[in-house]
């Protein structure tokens, strides 16, 4: 739930960044350079907040991942610790 809600938030700030690119563009003249300047400082923030909102996503995509680690970790020890317990209540010739 959490990774769509960053995925969601992601989207809509690159879109509403390429949104104000393409009107700021349109809004001025002048040569390529010029225009392509006007953007970039007209368009700040917007490509900030696409900027944190891409980084927040993948943020939150590795916390995921962590916790599956983790998760796998804890099952390995708890594995490890039935195998030893099943040893010491039945001894090796009883463990298949």
């Amino acid at each position: 739930q959490v990774r769509c809600r960053w995925r969601r938030e992601a989207a809509r700030s690159v879109n509403e960044s390429k949104k104000a690119a393409a009107t700021a563009y349109l809004a001025c003249s002048g040569t390529v350079g010029e225009r392509e300047a006007h953007v970039a400082k007209a368009t700040e923030r917007e490509r900030y907040a696409a900027h944190l909102a891409e980084g927040l996503e993948r943020s939150s995509l590795e916390a995921v991942r962590n916790k599956r680690a983790q998760l796998s970790a804890l099952q390995s020890i708890s594995a490890a610790v039935k195998a030893e317990f099943e040893m010491g209540r039945y001894g090796p010739s009883e463990v298949a």
